[in-house]
């Protein structure tokens, strides 16, 4: 088989707080689930936004670190590659693609609901000034 070329870069939000665990040699193993918007028109002619859930994992010391900054609802950027895995459990064949990430950047995090700071303010609109006044000398 020919060799190609297996890269992703995603931009989403957590669907929920990650799950930091260790495989059987002891190297960490951080995953979670990616939230990646998409606009999308409808049948009926309407732009509709549609969320799609992209499994995510993060290996070794990056997940340590990771696993103790990252929560619900923190915006992340990230690239990595597609692995595929199947099992079996109790006669059912399972099958998961994920993206495993090669580095990961955080661009927002969630305000903690109950930590004393209100949320960032929303910067007002600078006045637009009125450029047909009638002091303008010429």
């Amino acid at each position: 088989m020919s060799e190609g070329i297996n890269a992703v870069a995603l931009s989403g939000a957590l669907g929920a707080d990650p799950e930091l665990r260790s495989t059987t040699g002891g190297t960490a193993v951080l995953t979670f689930s990616l939230g990646v918007g998409e606009r999308r028109r409808g049948a009926d002619g309407q732009w509709a936004d549609t969320v799609s859930w992209i499994g995510c994992t993060v290996f070794g010391r990056r997940a340590e670190a990771l696993g103790r900054v990252l929560r619900k609802g923190t915006r992340v950027a990230l690239s990595g590659r597609l692995r595929a895995s199947s099992w079996e459990r109790d006669g059912v064949r399972h099958k998961r693609v994920e993206v495993v990430a090669d580095t990961l950047d955080i661009l927002s995090r969630p305000q903690a609901a109950g930590d004393g700071q209100p949320p960032a303010p929303v910067p007002a609109e600078a006045p637009v000034p009125d450029v047909y006044s009638e002091d303008v000398p010429f």
